[in-house]
């Protein structure tokens, strides 16, 4: 669980990474050429609701991450503690 947690975690903070690239984007009106312009609000807005759209799914995965490595961190601590109780009464 924790090997999963700690994957799931760094593919978070990259996406987080990648997505400080795009949204909100770089591209500006006059790059969609003297004819487009008028398209690039739309192409923005678009944008932007991808990139908070992933920005909560990041979250999401962050605290999913978070959460597999408690239970790991808790299955790991009965299983030593039923250990010690199965050996200690042996007999």
């Amino acid at each position: 669980m924790g090997t999963a947690s700690k994957a799931i975690s760094n593919t978070a903070t990259d996406t987080g990474k990648t997505l400080e690239k795009i949204a909100p984007t770089p591209i500006a009106d006059a790059d969609f050429g003297v004819k487009h312009t008028s398209h690039a609000a739309d192409y923005k807005a678009g944008i932007d609701q991808l990139g908070a759209a992933v920005k909560g799914m990041d979250g999401a995965w962050t605290g999913f991450a978070a959460s597999l490595a408690g239970a790991g961190s808790t299955y790991g601590s009965t299983e030593d503690n039923n250990s010690s109780t199965f050996n200690n009464n042996k007999g």
